[in-house]
């Protein structure tokens, strides 16, 4: 997914300079835009679900979620 982002970034500069240039309508931008932000939804989606399913796992693995402070 990072690659992707990556290219999607690449795409809206490259979008974006066409634009200004004449040679594309801003709503190719607005298209590149969101592209690249459906990208980073599917990336926040995704560390979500890691995170989640690691705590699911911990959890089932008798993982203890309480704070105590062993030092005193």
């Amino acid at each position: 997914i990072d690659r992707q982002i990556a290219l999607a970034e690449a795409a809206v500069e490259r979008t974006k300079l066409r634009y200004l240039g004449g040679d594309r309508t801003y709503l190719s931008v607005l298209d590149a835009v969101r592209e690249l932000q459906e990208l980073r939804r599917t990336e926040i989606e995704t560390d979500r679900a890691r995170h989640i399913n690691r705590a699911r796992l911990l959890t089932a693995l008798g993982a203890d979620w309480s704070r105590t402070d062993d030092t005193h």
